[in-house]
């Protein structure tokens, strides 16, 4: 989900400082990741959250498994509200890659005009685990995500434009504690005649399982036109059974473009073996179930 600000707001030397900060931050994060060494024993603390709140996180569907996921943010600035849903559909073509659609709708409501709604660009994409979190302590994902011009720029709901993103999300084990960093780049405006336009987005998420519990801290930026909005988000995830997963996270804005505060919550389902020829990676191994007469 996306979380961005509104442009024309006077800009402030303390953003910034922020956005500097932010920058620096990613990157540490980044080298930490790569180079910290893996914990003892990382391998048997492979389950992680389906989604997050923002960061692009690091699980691919397994084969034939399906994950419907429905996401809803409401965002206070200081001269509007902004109201979005985002319906999402994950399918795992293999274990290690998947397919995505993404349908958001987004409520905008200023304070000196009324309110608009409809929806939002709608994404198809790809993504392919390099390097599976499942096997191993670090995990690397690359994905591609085609939007398709289905939302209004005149409205501020997407840029109704076709638009490229390769994405990239990293995962390390540090300690009991998982790190998730995530960086994309869309690229608007392709084939139209709108001039084409730049949005970088860079995410760092850290995750502390306890039991069916995750304490999520993310640190989550976006740049675009040399605006730049940064939220920190302290967030809750809970898998109250193996096929789903709730969330809820409170983002704080850090710099003049974000939003105040805000709330996302969300609901993750998932269906394994949708078409009966995957398998259930998931489940442990052992011997297969005795059948009483």
């Amino acid at each position: 989900m996306t979380i961005a600000g509104r442009a024309g707001l006077r800009r402030d030397p303390k953003e910034e400082v922020v956005r500097y900060l932010a920058t620096i931050l990613a990157r540490v994060a980044g080298l930490a990741l790569l180079l910290v060494p893996p914990a003892r024993g990382a391998e048997g603390m492979a389950t992680l959250p389906e989604e997050l709140a923002v960061t692009e996180s690091i699980v691919t569907q397994d084969e034939d498994e399906l994950q419907t996921s429905l996401r809803a943010g409401h965002l206070r600035f200081p001269r509007e509200r902004s109201t979005s849903v985002l319906a999402q559909l994950e399918y795992g073509v293999t274990d290690r890659l998947q397919a995505i659609l993404a349908v958001p709708y987004g409520v905008r409501h200023p304070s000196d005009a009324g309110a608009v709604h409809g929806l939002e660009d709608v994404d198809l994409g790809f993504r392919y685990a390099v390097l599976d979190f499942r096997t191993r302590p670090l995990g690397l994902d690359l994905g591609l995500t085609v939007g398709l011009p289905t939302g209004s720029r005149r409205n501020d709901l997407g840029t109704g434009d076709v638009s490229l993103e390769p994405t990239f999300t990293l995962s390390r084990w540090l300690g009991p504690v998982n790190g998730q960093l995530s960086f994309s780049w869309r690229r608007s405006g392709i084939g139209g005649r709108a001039e084409a336009e730049d949005e970088f987005k860079y995410n760092v998420a850290l995750l502390y399982p306890w039991r069916r519990w995750f304490l999520t801290f993310e640190g989550a930026g976006e740049t675009e036109e040399s605006e730049t909005t940064y939220y920190a988000i302290p967030e809750l995830v809970w898998k109250p059974g193996r096929y789903l997963e709730l969330l809820l996270a409170v983002p704080v804005g850090l710099t003049d473009a974000a939003a105040d505060y805000g709330v996302i919550a969300g609901i993750t389902v998932e269906i394994e073996r949708l078409t009966g020829r995957g398998r259930d990676v998931d489940r442990p191994p052992g011997p297969p179930p005795v059948l009483m007469p």
